[in-house]
This record gives C-alpha cells, sequence and structure tokens, in this order.
C-alpha cells in the first residue's frame, strides 16, 4: 500500500511536470482537467498517507524500535518533499526524483529490516 500511495504521488507530479506539452497536444491528463495546484494538493495528500503508512509495521508490532529509528529520517525526508509540493517552491521534476529517492531508500529498509529481524 505504501508503494501504490507514493507512487500515484510521484505519477502526479510527473504529469505536472509534462503538463505544457500535454496541453499543446490536448492531451486529458489529470493537471490538464483540474489544474496544476489541484493535482499538487492530491499528490500531497496521496504522499502523506504513504509517509503515514510507514509507521504500520511498529505500531502493529511487526518490528520493533530498531525499525522505528531506521524509518523515522526517511518520515523526515518524505515531510520535506510534502513541504516543496505544498509550497511548490522546487519545479515538478526535482519533486518526482524526490519521491523516488523516498521510495527506494523505504524499499532498502524493507529490505534491510527483513534480514535483521530474522537474524534477532
Amino acid at each position: 500500500m505504501i508503494s501504490f500511495f507514493a507512487m500515484v504521488s510521484r505519477e502526479l507530479v510527473k504529469d505536472i511536470e509534462d503538463l505544457k506539452g500535454d496541453i499543446k497536444k490536448g492531451a486529458k491528463t489529470l493537471p490538464a482537467i483540474i489544474g496544476e495546484s489541484k493535482t499538487f494538493n492530491l499528490a500531497f495528500i496521496f504522499l502523506l498517507i504513504a509517509a503515514f503508512l510507514l509507521y504500520i509495521p511498529f505500531v502493529t508490532g511487526l518490528y520493533s524500535y530498531i525499525y522505528l529509528g531506521i524509518v523515522t529520517p526517511v518520515v523526515i525526508f518524505v515531510f520535506y518533499i510534502l513541504y516543496t509540493i505544498l509550497k511548490h517552491n522546487e519545479n515538478s521534476g526535482k519533486i518526482q526524483r524526490n519521491i523516488k529517492k523516498a521510495m527506494y531508500l523505504v524499499l532498502l529498509i524493507f529490505l534491510l529490516s527483513a534480514i535483521i529481524f530474522r537474524i534477532m
């Protein structure tokens, strides 16, 4: 579920990046239909949900405080991305690349957590 929400957020931001070309071609993408600002808001909501879902393995007891310590810096990075989405103070290309980086970090955390907790 985390991947789904993060990926939708990234795709929405990527669509914003392509907005000018889509408008020229008459493409009916979400940003072309509802506008850039509303699409940024949707991307924000989807990424916020993904950030909160990162804590589910800890809250449910699946992983311990080690996981919490590992995942929290990534969540802080995600909140930085959320801030940039909210303020529109970076270009959409950089935002979507940062979302991709965060997704790779989360994947790495899940792999490391699975290995660490199998050993323990």
